[in-house]
């Protein structure tokens, strides 16, 4: 903090005045508002008044006086344990600092509340608002879309997002069976983890090291490095149609294709190499199958592979 004049002070480049900018120290356990700077001839001294604490650690659930979720509270007393996942990190209540702004600090880092998940008993929520009232914090929050999480390599990531490949097969995660250290157990199967598995999130790709169950975390645990060979990297991330060698369609809206006996979009789907794909643990010919473009049907009879772009094209005929 540098010393403007009586009443301004400037803090990382920005200058404040004390007549109107709320300017708060710590001091100990203590924190004070600086009401006045005084300029002596031989020293400097400020004025502070005592105020609430603006940064608040090693928080417990008493700290806690609400968790408005949609329409509903969360009843505290039945709560046992809240967590944070922040950048991909997971902190207990106690390891986070709050500042009375809402926002949170870790690792010397200050992240907003909208960039924070919290998870009570598992159950994850969006902060939405963070307010401190009388020591204490309340919470507006919506319900997230993820309950359930693995860590890979970790870094706390969405269930939802993460396959396990095995023999080019992927497989959702809710249908992996973690028995112990590297033994799972896959639509009734049980197989020893090696190279042949791998794990996929986004578009990377991890040869499998280690996959667990973390009982403390309840949660699986994956461990690997990153793979960057192989089209299990390289989704698409664009679908380009043609008829009769022309072009009939760029973008997947209104796509859909035919998979044991109902209509798929194509983000149902994964493409494990520009002739095949997999879904529900099977792998199919993308050759010969059907595709549907609003009310028309087609056969795909070729395909074409762009890998700098990522651009799969698919050749069509009349079905």
């Amino acid at each position: 903090m540098e010393i403007v004049d009586a009443l301004k002070v400037k803090v990382d480049g920005t200058t404040y005045d004390l007549g109107y900018d709320k300017v708060t120290i710590e001091l100990g356990n203590s924190f004070y508002d600086i009401t006045k700077i005084n300029l002596g001839s031989t020293e400097t001294s400020i004025s502070t008044a005592l105020t609430d604490p603006v940064i608040m650690r090693g928080l417990t659930l008493s700290d806690i006086s609400a968790i408005f979720v949609d329409n509903t509270t969360l009843n505290l007393d039945k709560i046992s344990k809240i967590e944070f996942v922040i950048d991909g990190e997971r902190y207990s209540l106690s390891n986070v600092v709050i500042d009375a702004s809402g926002n949170f600090t870790v690792r010397q880092k200050t992240f907003s509340p909208k960039d924070v998940i919290m998870v009570a008993d598992q159950y994850s929520y969006e902060i939405d608002l963070l307010r401190a009232y009388k020591d204490k914090f309340i919470f507006y929050c919506t319900e997230g879309d993820t309950n359930y999480w693995v860590s890979l390599n970790d870094l706390f990531v969405d269930a939802d997002k993460v396959k396990i490949l095995k023999d080019n097969v992927a497989y959702d995660i809710d249908q992996v069976l973690v028995i112990e250290r590297n033994l799972v157990r896959i639509k009734g199967k049980q197989y020893k983890v090696d190279s042949s598995f791998k794990c996929l999130y986004g578009d990377d790709v991890y040869d499998i090291d280690r996959i667990d169950y973390d009982t403390s975390l309840d949660c699986i645990t994956v461990r690997g490095d990153k793979n960057t060979d192989g089209y299990w990297a390289n989704q698409p991330s664009k679908y380009v149609f043609f008829k009769d060698n022309k072009k009939y369609q760029e973008g997947t809206d209104d796509a859909s294709i035919y998979v044991n006996k109902k209509w798929l979009t194509l983000g149902e789907i994964m493409i494990s190499d520009p002739a095949h794909f997999t879904y529900d643990g099977k792998s199919y010919d993308l050759i010969g199958a059907r595709i549907r473009i609003d009310t028309e049907d087609f056969e795909i009879v070729d395909t074409a592979w762009r890998g700098q772009t990522r651009v799969l094209d698919i050749y069509m005929e009349e079905y």
